[in-house]
């Protein structure tokens, strides 16, 4: 049996920990809403993919020893996602796993639905990870769409397939609809396509390209009077924008378009990002900001950022908090009730008795700013990207508050703005008439180490020439079948039954035969009940007296935009 290794170019996993939400209804927003891991390089994260994700969820299913079962026969599992940087929910997946003899493919599907969206992931093997080869050669595609419709969440594919003895070619395509990483946003309105392809060589390292465009035809630039960011963009840049141009997915203007090139080796990544509209390459302030007389240096040869692949550190970005009111609920865009979105909720916050901080940072003022239910204001502080260590007790010199994103090169190193603090996750904090608000982590970002000017190990790698990446045509969209299944043979919340909804950890021998019908309980939907065995569709209702047997099968037929080109006028 092939085993599945992790890839081993950027991957973490964090536990999910909030005690008091047991007190809370499981179908409250304060349980349902997941929490995701981002990398704040998040161009390198676009290079690579969350492979790893899903290669982790394969891996806690035990396909090595449930195997075969028999042509449209799968089993379920019940697993911790959050170990895997997917959803908490406790909802089973229905796996089928198929390999012929011990040298052929591996083929597992995994399948999962709620009430709203539901879940696929296809992973084919023919050749396992390696040291040499962290790609292996494999094909993976993942999905998440409204049953209602089929209208898809999140589409992903992913390909490794082989040059020569010593060459692999990776390639991905992801596209996510902006309700994934803000469920306050309405559905459709932010769209963003990501591609990479990378040329590894066996035992060295390799180079890639990956894009990144957010489509957003109606979004405005605040305080500016309904100016949409098109329509600047258009006046700024028209050699991109041609006659009746529209800013839909696929083929029309993104917002947004960025694109990376890197180069990899066992221990660093250099690359170097360009804006798809002006042409203009990342850079670094020397000594101070903009607003410090500082002097801006693009990035060049031999000036490119480079990141260490081990040894990161987290923060939580302002914008990946979730905010509950004692129901459970998300709290709204507004909640200083002053009908303006750029002001905010003060809170006091006690520093030392919450974080076992004390405060010496000249933008906090002993209180935390809710914006709305996704966004939380902890002050900010000049870190140093390769430990988070601070510099001073306030801004990166020369920078303003809204400088989040300006790297200043101070000594040799590299520093940038991050939040002064984290809120820790399950805090509960109240406001000034008495309203308790409870705070969850949503997005823990991981910060890859900036390695310093003259670095010996970046300075071995060289960028390559721009890759064409993967278009959306590249998505597979597999016809896949929800197999016939029984009871829970696997259930990682045996340990902890308050956090599973589903079973309360509970779980069945899968050869054993519990309630006596004769039906083994891998095949048992009712393992508990000699009266009923048989559900097809999963929806809880024995087949028997079921006037609607339906499993859901997606419908891609409206959403694979295949008579149209992905935006691609643009600089690289």
């Amino acid at each position: 049996m092939k085993k599945i290794l992790f890839l081993t170019l950027i991957f973490s996993s964090s536990i999910f920990s909030f005690p008091d939400l047991n007190t809370f209804d499981k179908s409250k927003p304060i349980w349902r809403n997941a929490k995701i891991i981002y990398v704040h390089q998040y161009m390198l994260d676009v290079a690579f993919g969350r492979i790893n994700s899903y290669l982790c969820l394969i891996n806690k299913t035990d396909y090595q020893n449930n195997s075969n079962l028999g042509d449209g026969i799968g089993y379920k599992v019940i697993l911790n996602n959050s170990d895997c940087e997917h959803a908490e929910a406790s909802i089973p997946w229905t796996v089928v796993s198929k390999q012929e003899s011990k040298n052929a493919d591996l083929d597992i599907e995994l399948f999962k639905s709620d009430q709203a969206v539901d879940y696929k992931l296809k992973i084919n093997i023919e050749e396992e990870v390696s040291d040499s080869n962290p790609f292996g050669v494999l094909t993976i595609d993942y999905s998440s769409v409204f049953k209602s419709n089929s209208s898809p969440l999140y589409n992903a594919s992913y390909e490794s397939r082989k040059l020569s003895e010593n060459q692999v070619k990776f390639e991905a395509a992801y596209y996510m609809d902006g309700v994934v990483i803000n469920n306050l946003i309405p559905f459709e309105f932010d769209k963003y396509f990501y591609s990479s392809k990378i040329i590894h060589t066996s035992n060295s390292g390799g180079y890639g390209t990956a894009t990144s465009l957010n489509f957003n035809p109606t979004i405005e630039i605040p305080n500016t009077g309904g100016v949409k960011y098109l329509t600047y963009f258009a006046a700024q840049y028209p050699q991109y924008f041609p006659t009746g141009y529209t800013g839909n997915y696929p083929d029309g203007n993104p917002i947004s378009i960025q694109t990376v090139n890197f180069a990899y080796n066992d221990k660093v990544i250099k690359f170097e990002v360009t804006d798809g509209y002006s042409g203009v390459k990342n850079g670094v302030w020397l000594n101070a900001g903009p607003n410090g007389g500082g002097t801006f240096q693009r990035s060049s040869q031999n000036s490119e950022l480079c990141v260490n692949r081990t040894g990161s550190w987290t923060y939580v970005g302002p914008t990946n908090y979730g905010v509950y009111n004692t129901s459970g609920d998300r709290i709204n865009n507004n909640p200083d009730g002053d009908g303006n979105p750029n002001t905010a909720l003060s809170v006091n916050y006690n520093l030392q008795a919450i974080n076992n901080i004390t405060a010496n940072n000249a933008t906090f003022d002993g209180t935390i700013k809710i914006f709305s239910g996704s966004w939380v204001g902890t002050g900010l502080q000049c870190k140093k990207i390769a430990d988070g260590s601070s510099y001073g007790n306030t801004l990166c010199p020369g920078t303003t508050t809204g400088d989040v994103s300006t790297i200043v090169l101070i000594n040799g190193e590299y520093y940038s703005n991050f939040p002064f603090f984290d809120v820790p996750e399950g805090t509960v904090v109240t406001d000034a008439q008495g309203n308790e608000y409870f705070i969850r982590q949503l997005g823990e970002k991981k910060v890859y180490p900036m390695k310093p000017v003259g670095d010996s190990d970046c300075a071995t790698l060289t960028l390559q020439n721009t890759l064409d990446t993967p278009d959306h045509n590249f998505f597979n969209y597999p016809v896949m079948n929800l197999p016939k299944s029984g009871a829970v043979i696997i259930n990682e919340f045996s340990s902890d039954p308050l956090a599973d909804e589903y079973l309360q950890g509970k779980s069945f021998s899968k050869n054993g035969d519990d309630d006596g019908d004769g039906v083994l309980n891998y095949l048992d939907a009712f393992p508990e009940d000699a009266l009923k065995s048989l559900d097809a569709d999963q929806d809880g209702i024995d087949d028997a007296v079921d006037n609607n047997i339906a499993p859901f099968q997606l419908d891609w037929n409206n959403f694979k935009y295949s008579g149209k080109s992905l935006y691609s006028n643009y600089s690289k």
